[in-house]
């Protein structure tokens, strides 16, 4: 089997940037079919996105068994959703990680994906949201992990929904196999945390993460 370039593992990151500029370009993607049921139109019940490797999809599953019934647009990692689902009133909710955990966890996956590159997408989505941060609900990753719930309850606060929740912690249902790569992955992440630390722009990408967590 042919291996990607590194290039075009770190294509999907630069391409975000990209896309995530531009209203039009975002729009754009109705035109691709798989892409059509990610995207935030006006009468979208919610939005659920972030930075990958921030508890996206586990949020989005905890809720999902909780409305069945409700359709939730998988993750994208764009913010031009997030401006999107502000724009439109949508209930939104942006989770956020510790930069250093949760590049670290992406790298680990694909250790041919470039840090400068990851690092400056990091910043880049969450800068571009900055400026509405307060017309959001904002997940942070640990707090997630440990009570999803509460996250669902502070949405329904906010924008008057009633959508279903239960508080306290959900436990993660993972095949062996997966619980398995997790725990080889463990002693990787940490170094590769130690990594990153040496990188000159970790700590905007930190300033940034703590600018919506304070």
């Amino acid at each position: 089997m042919i291996r990607k370039s590194k290039f075009l593992r770190n294509f999907p990151y630069l391409s975000r940037n990209f896309l995530g500029s531009h209203p039009y370009l975002y729009k754009s993607l109705w035109l691709m079919p798989k892409f059509r049921k990610n995207i935030v139109y006006p009468d979208t019940a919610i939005c659920i996105d972030g930075f990958p490797k921030s508890a996206n999809n586990f949020l989005i599953q905890c809720f999902s068994s909780w409305n069945k019934r409700v359709c939730v647009p998988s993750q994208i990692h764009l913010p031009m959703k997030i401006i999107t689902a502000v724009k439109y009133n949508v209930p939104c909710i942006v989770t956020i990680r510790d930069p250093l955990f949760s590049i670290a966890s992406i790298l680990a996956v694909d250790p041919l994906l470039s840090y400068r590159i990851i690092i400056r997408s990091y910043i880049y989505f969450y800068k571009r949201i900055a400026k509405i941060k307060h017309n959001f609900i904002i997940a942070e990753f640990d707090k997630t992990i440990e009570n999803p719930g509460l996250t669902v309850e502070l949405l329904n606060k906010r924008y008057g929904t009633n959508f279903t929740y239960n508080l306290g912690k959900v436990p993660l249902r993972r095949p062996k196999s997966i619980e398995d790569l997790k725990e080889r992955q463990r002693g990787l992440k940490e170094d590769l945390r130690s990594e990153l630390k040496k990188c000159d722009s970790i700590k905007e990408a930190q300033d940034v993460f703590l600018s919506f967590i304070n």
